[in-house]
Order: structure tokens, then C-alpha cells, then sequence
């Protein structure tokens, strides 16, 4: 749709108090569609001027806010650096948010930089949907997931002038710590904008990932194909001494199948058929090893364990009396508790799912056994 449908289909909107028929917002695509609704249930006005200062942290606020968010934002200044280098002159500005929408950091075009202040495109300012309506730093934190609004797709008209693309930066524990933006005139607009943000997001994670490794942890990278360790495109994971996973990013999550919340509930070995003793004390002789895992379904991974800088912990000593508890597969483990969690969350597949840690496609897998 161009910008003169967008904004007729939005005025119609306000209007009636009611959406256009349901073709149209066919073409507008299930995430404005989405977005477009929560703005309009905040009780935004799309035409409305707001105060200067609205929403912006300023002064000693702002300071304590950056400061709170300074190892985010040291990691992130080198790349977005690069990322204005590539962008330099054509008008823009490269923007870092925290979790809860607040700029914690830009930089850009001088002239571009000055057009972005009078709609509070700079530090301190929310650009939670709540706050500027739909945009893409606040829809990408509500999504969860990359996000590109271009021109009159923005809920304000004010912003209209922008094409904006970013993605969620997550840290080694799966929690989102903030957004990458790249904001430019929308007369600018690239479709490979957003494959450069995710990019540029990839290469953050990995830096965070590598600052929360610790000495006791071991490094794990995974992909479907050999060729795939050590590139772009593998995932990582930190384990213990005991494989239990203690750090994973969004590309492991997914090629293992699991959840965010299965960091610090799940061993490896509950997910892939193997001896991890073997396994471990194998990458622990040689430094680093490479293993091919089947998970329960028979789906191949294979795993790149690099064991150069791990250190075991001091365990206790057990009582002779006490005896470990035998490590169940994944498997095992839902069989024996799926009815009970199912009874507990009244059938809620996706609340199952989250409290077992794994994903609900896995779970159904396991109740269609």
C-alpha cells in the first residue's frame, strides 16, 4: 500500500472506531494490523502533536539510565559505528534502545540527526508503541522479532518522513536487552535494511555471549551441517561440568527446540541421545572436540566443544548416604509430568510448554506418542 492508502486507511480507522473490511487489512500485514490496534486502544491520536518532552528522561535520569546500560552500550558502539560508516550521507542515524524503548545511544548525519530531534529520535526519549505508536523499536520489543515500518506505516504522521528497521538484542540468557535501529528519510528506503540490522544484532549477541563466559562453563556452537561450525550461522551454548545449560542464544534455542526458560533446567543429554561424561571428558583431553548428537526425534546436530579455558568447580562432598538422582531424558521427564503440568495450567498447551521449557511443537510431538 502506498502512503496515501495508509494514511486514508488509518483516518477511516479513527473515524468509525472500527477497522476497514478485512481485505484491506489483509494488505497491511498482520503486524501493523496488530500494532495499528494496540495504538488506537492506548487512545492515540495519529494526527495529534504531543508535548516536546513527553516520555524523555533528561539530566541525571538519563545519566543513571546510560550508566545502568553501559556494558550493552559499549558493546554495541563499535558495530554501530560500522553501521553508520556504511550509511554516512545518505541520511540517517543508527539508534540503540534499552528493553524498555529508551534511546541509550545514536549516531548519525548531522542534518538528519537535527530533522530526528523535533520527533525525539535521540537519547532519553521511549519509543515504546505506548508512547510514539507504531514504530520500529517499539514493535520489534513487542514482537519480539525484527521489525521494518516504512513511511506512513508509522502510527504518527509526524513520522511519516522515516523508514525505520530493527531487531531485539538478546543476551546470553535469552531476556531481551535492547533494540538496534537504523532510522533514514523514507524517500531512502532499502529492503535489505533489515537483513543488515539482524546482522549487526548477530554479531552483538556473540560479543555479550563471549563477556558472560565463565571458567567453569564450557563453549558450545552447533549447526545442522559440519560446514556450519564456526560461521554466522551456528548457534551457542554454555553447559556445566554436568551438561546442564547455563547460556544459549536464539539460533541454539531454535535448533535445539527449546525455550528460553530451559537455561538452568535442562541437560543436554535430556535433549540428545549420548554418554555426556564421555562426551565432555573427550573435549576436556583434547582442549576442543567435534560430535555429531541425534536429538529424540532422530534429527542430527552437530556440536563443536571448545574446553580451552574451562576450570572445574569445587563440588561438596555428598554424605555416603545420599545417592544423585539418575539424569532422565527429556523424554522421560515429560511423560512422567506432562498430565500434571496439563492439569495445572487447564489444558493450556503454551503454558505447559513454557513451564516444561521446551517449545509447544515439542510437546505435541510428545502427546501424539
Amino acid at each position: 500500500m502506498n502512503n496515501t492508502e495508509l494514511r486514508d486507511l488509518r483516518r477511516h480507522w479513527l473515524r468509525h472506531g472500527t477497522p476497514p473490511e478485512e481485505a484491506v487489512l489483509s494488505r497491511l500485514g498482520p503486524t501493523l494490523t496488530g500494532s495499528w490496534q494496540r495504538c488506537f486502544q492506548f487512545g492515540l491520536m495519529p494526527v495529534a502533536r504531543r508535548l516536546a518532552e513527553e516520555h524523555t528522561l533528561g539530566g541525571e535520569n538519563l545519566r543513571i539510565r546510560i550508566e545502568q546500560r553501559d556494558v550493552l552500550i559499549r558493546t554495541a558502539i563499535p558495530t554501530m559505528e560500522y553501521l553508520y560508516a556504511l550509511i554516512a550521507g545518505s541520511g540517517g542515524v543508527v539508534v540503540l534502545a534499552d528493553h524498555h524503548g529508551v534511546i541509550v545511544h545514536s549516531v548519525g548525519d548531522a542534518d538528519f540527526l537535527q530533522r530526528a530531534d523535533r520527533i525525539l529520535l535521540r537519547p532519553g526519549a521511549s519509543w515504546l508503541e505506548r508512547h510514539r505508536g507504531t514504530n520500529a523499536i517499539g514493535t520489534a520489543l513487542h514482537e519480539g522479532q525484527s521489525v521494518a515500518v516504512n513511511g506512513a506505516e508509522h502510527f504518527f504522521e509526524e513520522n511519516g518522513f522515516l523508514t525505520c528497521a530493527a531487531a531485539p538484542i538478546r543476551g546470553p540468557d535469552g531476556r531481551t536487552l535492547g533494540v538496534l535501529d537504523i532510522s533514514s528519510d523514507q524517500r531512502s528506503h532499502h529492503p535489505h535494511t533489515l537483513g543488515l540490522v539482524r546482522t549487526s544484532v548477530r554479531a552483538i549477541e556473540r560479543q555479550l555471549f563471549a563477556l558472560a563466559e565463565e571458567t567453569h562453563t564450557l563453549r558450545l556452537s552447533c549447526h545442522p551441517h559440519l560446514a556450519g561450525l564456526g560461521s554466522m550461522a551456528e548457534g551457542w551454548l554454555h553447559l556445566d561440568a554436568d551438561g546442564l545449560i547455563t547460556a544459549m542464544d536464539s539460533v541454539a534455542m531454535a535448533m535445539l527446540d527449546l525455550q528460553r526458560n530451559a537455561i538452568h533446567q535442562v541437560h543436554l543429554a535430556q535433549v540428545f541421545v549420548m554418554d555426556w561424561p564421555s562426551v565432555r571428558d573427550q573435549a576436556l583431553r583434547q582442549g576442543s572436540s567435534t560430535v555429531a548428537l541425534s536429538n529424540l526425534q532422530g534429527q542430527s546436530l552437530y556440536f563443536r566443544i571448545d574446553a580451552s579455558r574451562f576450570r572445574q568447580k569445587a563440588n561438596p562432598i555428598l554424605p555416603p548416604t545420599e545417592a544423585v538422582a539418575p539424569l532422565m531424558p527429556l523424554r522421560d521427564v515429560s511423560q512422567r509430568t506432562v498430565e500434571h503440568m496439563l492439569l495445572e495450567t487447564h489444558g493450556n498447551i503454551a503454558e505447559a510448554a513454557r513451564r516444561l521449557g521446551i517449545s509447544r511443537s515439542t510437546l505435541y510431538r510428545y502427546l501424539r506418542r
